[in-house]
C-alpha cells in the first residue's frame, strides 16, 4: 500500500492538489492523508504512521529542511494576531515545523519513504541512522518567491508565472513518475530515473515554449532532477 501524506499549507496548495489526483489514479494501492493545521490532525497522523506496516511505501509531499518534515500551517500562519484571535482561531494561525524531526524519528524506523521536500536528502541520512530502511530525497526545491530570488540563475524579476510554471512542472513529474515505476512494478532506484526522465520531458516543452526566462526556469527544474537520492534499500518496490 501506497501511504500519501500532504498536509494543508496556503503555500503549497498545488501539492496538495497533486497528492489528491495521485492517490485518484492510483487507485486501491493508495490511500491519501491530508494532515489539516491542529495538533489533533498531526497527532492521529504519528498513530497511523507507527501502526502502518514495512511493506509499505510512505510517500511525504510537504515543505522541509534539513532535519524536518514540515507539518501543516493555517491561512494566518505568517501573521501577528492577538490572544483573543488566535485563541478563537488557533487553526488559522497553526504553523508546524516539526512534523517530523529528530524527536520522532523512530515513527519511520523499519519504512520506506519518498520525502517530496526540500533538503530531504540530508533529512534521509539522519531518518537511515534512525533505523528507517529507505528513503528517497532530494535537495533545495525553491516553490515560493523569496526562494526563487534566491536562485543563482535568475537575474531578472520573479514573477508569479514563473512560480507556478515551475511548480506544476515539478509536481507533475513528480506525479507521474511515482504512477510509471507503480506500474512497471519498479524499484526506488527506478523511480529515481523516471523521475530524471519526466523532468527532462517537461524541460523539452519548456524550451520548444515561447515562455519568458525559458533557459532559466529549464535549468532549476534540470539542478532539481540532479539531486534526487536513493538511500538505504534501493530495491524496495513502488
Amino acid at each position: 500500500m501506497i501511504r500519501i501524506i500532504s498536509p494543508q499549507d496556503p503555500t503549497i496548495r498545488s501539492v496538495e492538489r497533486q497528492a489528491r489526483r495521485l492517490d485518484r489514479r492510483l487507485g486501491a494501492d493508495s490511500r491519501v492523508y491530508v494532515v489539516k493545521p491542529n495538533v489533533i490532525s498531526k497527532n492521529k497522523c504519528h498513530h497511523l504512521i507507527d501502526s502502518w506496516s514495512e511493506d509499505d511505501l510512505i510517500i511525504f509531499m510537504g515543505h522541509g529542511r534539513s532535519d524536518a518534515l514540515f507539518g501543516s500551517r493555517g491561512k494566518n500562519f505568517d501573521m501577528t494576531g492577538s490572544d483573543d484571535a488566535i485563541d478563537k482561531e488557533s487553526d488559522d494561525y497553526y504553523n508546524d515545523e516539526s512534523f517530523i524531526d529528530e524527536t520522532n524519528y523512530h515513527l519511520l524506523s523499519g519504512k520506506s519513504i519518498i520525502c517530496f521536500s526540500c533538503e530531504s536528502d540530508s533529512l534521509g541520512i539522519k531518518l537511515l541512522e534512525a533505523g528507517a530502511r529507505a528513503v528517497v530525497g532530494f535537495g533545495k526545491m525553491p516553490s515560493s518567491r523569496p526562494e526563487f530570488e534566491l536562485d543563482a540563475h535568475f537575474k531578472e524579476k520573479i514573477n508569479n508565472r514563473m512560480i507556478a510554471y515551475i511548480n506544476g512542472a515539478l509536481n507533475v513529474a513528480f506525479r507521474d513518475a511515482v504512477l510509471i515505476t507503480h506500474k512497471m512494478h519498479g524499484s526506488l532506484i527506478e523511480f529515481a530515473t523516471y523521475f530524471k526522465m519526466e523532468i527532462r520531458r517537461q524541460v523539452s516543452l519548456l524550451l520548444h515554449s515561447k515562455a519568458t526566462f525559458r533557459y532559466c526556469m529549464a535549468n532549476v527544474l534540470y539542478d532539481i532532477s540532479r539531486t534526487v537520492i536513493v538511500l538505504g534499500d534501493k530495491s524496495v518496490i513502488v
